[in-house]
């Protein structure tokens, strides 16, 4: 086996496809075919110009290990890293016992066909940060906490069938528990006139001056 690895660019790219990948590679102005071939559960297709080590055995039997020395990111003494050598992309297991995941353009999809997502972090907080966060659920969305903060310029909430809030106290920026409370009162008016006045234009003008009452309470929180 002695003189057998030598090193190769990859001078052809073809489609990843078939049991094997096979691609063309260059050693002193000779094209070979050689496998690719990576570690376990880990795959690339790498373009043209691509370093490698080819080891060829007797024959025509010949395989190779591609390489991006010149685009790697740097790492300390027992770490590693999982990188894109063209976008720069990156999932980074640092020493601290951090993992980075680096996206220097592009988004970053989590995609489950069947099963739930869990992020769990029972000693320490989770932040998420941009410039709109949206939470879909196609049943429902729950949030369950001893206490919980939304703390926005604009908060929309809209729902196509119910919205229901339960709680011992609610608080809901300034001057809007007091807008609740005074469209309560309006309900309360509204139910006196139905049990007092059985008559529509009775109940019309009862309900006018319910509503009178509360315009003049919301002109005062002016």
């Amino acid at each position: 086996m002695s003189g057998c690895a030598k090193w190769v660019e990859i001078k052809r790219e073809d489609a990843d496809e078939g049991p094997y990948q096979v691609q063309q590679v260059e050693f002193q102005k000779k094209v070979s075919n050689s496998v690719a071939w990576y570690p376990y559960g880990y795959n690339a297709l790498a373009p043209l110009t691509t370093p490698a080590a080819m080891i060829q055995q007797q024959g025509d039997s010949r395989f190779h290990m591609c390489a991006s020395p010149a685009t790697r990111p740097l790492v300390a003494t027992g770490e590693n890293v999982v990188f894109h050598p063209v976008t720069l992309s990156k999932l980074h297991f640092l020493n601290s016992g951090n993992v980075e995941i680096t996206l220097p353009s592009g988004s970053l999809l989590c995609n489950v066909a069947v099963g739930d997502t869990e992020i769990s972090a029972p000693l320490g907080d989770i932040t998420l940060t941009a410039q709109n966060i949206n939470l879909n659920g196609s049943v429902s969305v729950g949030v369950s906490a001893p206490a919980s903060t939304v703390t926005t310029p604009t908060f929309g909430l809209t729902a196509t069938t119910s919205v229901v809030m339960t709680s011992p106290s609610t608080t809901i920026g300034d001057g809007v528990n007091d807008v609740v409370e005074l469209m309560a009162e309006l309900a309360e008016f509204i139910r006196d006139a139905q049990v007092q006045h059985s008559g529509v234009k009775s109940m019309t003008a009862a309900t006018q001056a319910a509503a009178d009452v509360l315009a003049a309470k919301i002109r005062t929180l002016a």
